[in-house]
């Protein structure tokens, strides 16, 4: 049985990934694609979440690539979005966004204690609606 070719897009319910397998879970870049599209969206009634923006951290590299990355300053283990807007109580927001089901590793929560330690909020997210929710709570404190 051929399957069907698979284009870029995000792995969604029903999905097939790698090998045929119905992929059940979306992909952490699916619920942040997800999270930015409604960002966008809310950025015409609150024009600061226009600033905010994704850490590009994730992705495969050649040992190449990941040298001169991190000669730039790339930092393993940094939250993949930052809300550039400081609340009554707060700097700004750093979001962390897991797969359902992931844990964090190890460099990332050394980071999110160093940032919280420098006065940031930070909040690990498992979906595009957790990411909102966090936004929410963090922009009305």
């Amino acid at each position: 049985m051929d399957l069907p070719r698979r284009n870029k897009l995000p792995a969604r319910d029903g999905d097939y990934g790698k090998r045929g397998i119905v992929m059940t879970t979306p992909t952490e870049h699916a619920e942040q694609a997800a999270f930015f599209q409604a960002i966008a969206i809310m950025a015409n009634q609150d024009s600061r979440l226009k600033a905010v923006f994704a850490i590009p951290n994730a992705g495969k590299r050649s040992v190449g690539a990941a040298v001169y990355y991190q000669q730039e300053g790339l930092r393993a283990g940094v939250p993949d979005i930052f809300v550039p807007i400081a609340n009554t109580k707060k700097h700004g927001l750093f979001i962390e966004m897991k797969r359902k089901g992931a844990k964090l590793k190890e460099n990332q929560l050394v980071w999110i204690r160093l940032l919280e330690g420098l006065g940031y909020q930070t909040a690990v997210c498992y979906s595009c609606d957790d990411a909102l929710s966090a936004l929410r709570v963090y922009l009305t404190a």
